[in-house]
């Protein structure tokens, strides 16, 4: 990936505000899918080891740090891959270890009982679609994140019927990816110049697990 103009009003970019424009989101697919898509060379993929909210409230005092698997989307998926920068993804608050996350709510006005809820794809002129991202802190140091209780809400949509009207939503929660830097410096003076190639230190198919 390169930078363009763009993306910019001027020559050069930094790294921080380079991270607000382009980002990802992950799609939680099963192990099984993820080996297998490792097999066929797919170059997209990304995991990470997480101690899921639902075993800690459930009053573990060891909780078990899980390994959870993903497709990568958006452009971020098309940064080049190199392993000797510093550059990184990065998708937990860097506070208190919250995912970051995208909350997409998919509205539906009417009743139609033809289309399953959860993979209904006919939308109807009523019906509305709305995402919502989590954004910088006004401290600039933090995200805000809309919570998961569990890993499981990454996994299954979730589907609230109104009494009164009879519509329906469906809520669906993504874990969003941004470009980072552990050196809180060099993530806000960093610059790229135009036409510059974006690396980050990622393995394209995930070797690392």
């Amino acid at each position: 990936m390169y930078i363009h103009e763009g993306i910019h009003t001027t020559r050069k970019i930094t790294l921080e505000v380079l991270s607000s424009k382009l980002c990802g989101f992950l799609e939680f697919i099963p192990k099984t899918h993820f080996r297998q898509l490792q097999r066929l060379h797919y170059k997209s993929l990304y995991s990470f080891d997480y101690e899921d909210p639902e075993d800690l409230n459930s009053g573990n005092k060891r909780p078990r740090t899980k390994t959870y698997y993903f497709i990568l989307f958006g452009p971020l998926a098309i940064c080049n891959s190199d392993n000797d920068v510093s550059v990184r993804f990065f998708n937990f608050d860097d506070r208190d270890g919250t995912l970051l996350i995208w909350k997409m709510t998919y509205h539906m006005v009417d009743e139609d009982t033809e289309n399953d809820i959860e993979s209904r794809t006919c939308f109807k002129t009523s019906d509305s679609l709305t995402i919502e991202d989590a954004v910088i802190t006004p401290g600039r140091d933090s995200y805000c994140t809309f919570g998961v209780e569990s890993m499981s809400a990454l996994k299954h949509p979730y589907i609230e019927t109104n009494a009164e009207t009879g519509s329906r939503k469906k809520v669906e929660f993504y874990v969003k990816v941004v470009l980072h830097h552990r050196n809180t410096t060099v993530f806000r003076q960093f610059e790229y110049e135009k036409g510059e190639e974006v690396f980050v230190k990622y393995s394209l198919t995930d070797a690392l697990i």
